[in-house]
């Protein structure tokens, strides 16, 4: 869901911000207006990994 309304690049972004330190792991939740323990499955999902 988060993808379709958010757009695949921009999540990919936010998790790259966040891979680079610029965000927390509680600012990519707020981003992408998510909660916290869903962020790692979100990232799979971005970047087209199996999981």
């Amino acid at each position: 869901m988060v993808l379709s309304q958010l757009g695949r690049t921009f999540t990919q972004l936010i998790f790259q911000g966040y891979h680079d330190r610029y965000f927390t792991l509680r600012d990519v939740a707020g981003l992408l207006n998510m909660k916290v323990t869903t962020i790692p499955v979100m990232e799979k999902a971005a970047f087209g990994m199996a999981g």
